[in-house]
């Protein structure tokens, strides 16, 4: 019986000489690398890792045609194994195997045929192990990173009898010709593409990564903007449809999204200190730091920026970070708070990083690693991190040095592009009492002489020199506390547009109420708690009752 007629395969070099194989950009480094791996004389086999839609599988199917011309290139179709957990389907490819000619093989997505299923990997194993051994056969599986890690760890055997070929995201001007060369299979042949909009595609998708790699997340988003160009009746693509759409996916503000880099940088300082009150200095340093690192000056292989907080609380330190998230990465979906206080034992690690491969939970990953990996343009803001365990201190010590930590699974995750904040409390007693005296507590000699042997005793040295900028909030004055009170006053006013309620403020007695409940210890707390709880309360009588004097 002819078991190969059975199997649902491709004759790749028949398909490329009948100009059916889709031209692979760019990669010549990494093609040339692949074909000296499987030229190799111990070991040709090769595994072809990356994320997802990073072009794995066309890389793959160019890879197998790099040998000798007259050589079958063979890809199997991943369906032709789904039955392979059934003993009378595993014989039959058994024995089609048997009679294989010499020949490359591509087992495309090989890496989700088996993920996380132990006996089907330890099948697809038997099935291509007596090829892994004879020189006569070159094969290739392709896998995503978290896919290789788990094989790794379950079948080693199977990964060591390949060598490993990684593919990156590629340079912005092969992504642009990716996307270029691929628009005459889109349809729509009436709309004009600008030359530049192939670019803004993929800057777009390279900023936004939650609508995935390039190129194939590149591609759909072409496809969906000429679908809606198309049903808008227009003649050209504009870069307002490729806007409004990746809004639509991604959340962020179209506003956001519209407005130029500089403008943003600009605004910056002016955005942080309307929003959070009292604290000059502090941003000033965050604003310039960060100003910096978005032109550029800053090394590319660290955080984009990071700062460690002091004070006391309620005084503006997490506002500041989901302002910073906001105005630098278009909205507060890119902001991640973790409370260090629950990382105070050693097992805590893996909530942060996932657990290794074969350990139960391994598939949900890590909260820190699952945000960066979906969100890697993001602010993280680890707050009383002087409460974690000292593990995680090594993970964030490797993160700000490095702008990369590992995940419990073996993925490089990247956090170059991401802000990091920590918060703590190490040192407020000390604060609030140079304070009251009159000591500037943002001078480099009260940093040195007063503060840096306090938070000695809870973090190390070399820790602290990791961040950008380390700087004290300061207690809330009066007047700081008074702005305060006014500014949560106009938001409930905002809220109760509708109603077309305002409130008669007597500043005398707002004053006397400020003096009453202000404690530096608490900052401004008790203030908005008062100014809620009064303004709704006599809001809610108006609306309800219609009071004349609510």
């Amino acid at each position: 019986m002819n078991y190969q007629s059975k199997l649902n395969y491709f004759d790749l070099r028949h398909e490329s000489l009948a100009k059916r194989l889709p031209q692979l950009v760019g990669r010549r480094e990494e093609l040339s690398q692949a074909s000296r791996m499987l030229s190799a004389s111990l070991n040709n086999n090769l595994v072809i890792d990356g994320e997802p839609g990073v072009g794995k599988s066309l890389f793959a199917m160019h890879a197998a045609l790099t040998g000798e011309a007259e050589q079958p290139s063979i890809l199997f179709s991943s369906d032709s194994f789904l039955s392979l957990s059934n003993d009378t389907y595993l014989k039959y490819c058994l024995d089609a195997f048997e009679t294989l000619p010499q020949a490359a093989y591509l087992f495309d997505d090989f890496g989700s045929i088996v993920f996380n299923k132990p006996v089907m990997l330890q099948r697809m194993h038997m099935l291509i192990k007596p090829m892994l051994v004879d020189r006569k056969f070159q094969v290739i599986l392709t896998m995503d990173t978290k896919e290789r890690a788990w094989i790794e760890q379950a079948e080693p055997a199977l990964i060591a009898a390949h060598q490993t070929l990684s593919l990156e995201k590629q340079p912005l001007e092969e992504q642009t010709s990716i996307l270029t060369s691929t628009r005459s299979k889109l349809g729509h042949p009436n709309i004009k593409v600008e030359s530049a909009t192939y670019e803004k595609i993929a800057v777009l998708v390279q900023k936004n990564p939650t609508l995935g790699a390039m190129p194939k997340s590149g591609i759909r988003l072409l496809d969906e903007a000429l679908g809606k160009t198309q049903s808008q009746s227009e003649a050209k693509l504009s870069e307002a449809t490729l806007l409004s759409i990746v809004s639509e996916k991604t959340g962020t503000p179209l506003s956001q999204l519209s407005s130029t880099p500089e403008k943003k940088l600009r605004d910056l300082p002016k955005a942080l200190n309307q929003a959070v009150i009292g604290q000059e200095k502090s941003l000033e340093l965050i604003a310039t730091t960060v100003q910096r690192a978005q032109l550029g000056l800053k090394d590319a292989n660290r955080p984009l920026a990071s700062f460690l907080l002091l004070g006391p609380s309620g005084v503006g330190k997490t506002e500041t970070a989901k302002v910073l998230a906001r105005e630098v990465f278009g909205s507060e979906k890119h902001f991640l708070r973790l409370d260090m206080s629950e990382f105070s034992e050693p097992h805590t690690v893996q909530r942060l990083l996932g657990s290794p491969p074969g350990y139960v939970g391994s598939d949900a990953g890590g909260q820190l690693t699952n945000h960066l990996k979906n969100n890697p343009f993001s602010l993280i803001l680890l707050d009383e991190i002087e409460k974690a365990h000292p593990q995680i201190f090594d993970i964030f010590l490797q993160l700000l040095d490095d702008g990369r930590i590992t995940s419990g699974q073996g993925e490089t995750i990247m956090a170059n592009k991401s802000i990091i904040i920590a918060t703590s409390n190490s040192g407020v007693s000390q604060i609030l009492q140079s304070w009251k005296a009159g000591y500037d507590i943002n001078s480099t000699l009260f940093f040195r002489d007063a503060l840096m042997p306090i938070l000695q005793k809870s973090f190390r040295t070399e820790f602290l020199n990791r961040f950008d900028g380390l700087t004290v909030f300061s207690p809330l004055g009066h007047n700081a506390l008074l702005q305060i009170a006014k500014k949560e006053i106009k938001k409930i006013e905002e809220r109760l547009a509708e109603h077309k309620i305002r409130f008669a403020i007597d500043s005398t007695i707002l004053q006397s109420k400020i003096n009453e409940l202000a404690d530096p210890l608490l900052g401004a707390r008790p203030i908005r708690r008062f100014i809620e709880e009064t303004c709704e309360t006599m809001a809610v009588k108006k609306i309800l009752y219609d009071y004349e004097n609510a």
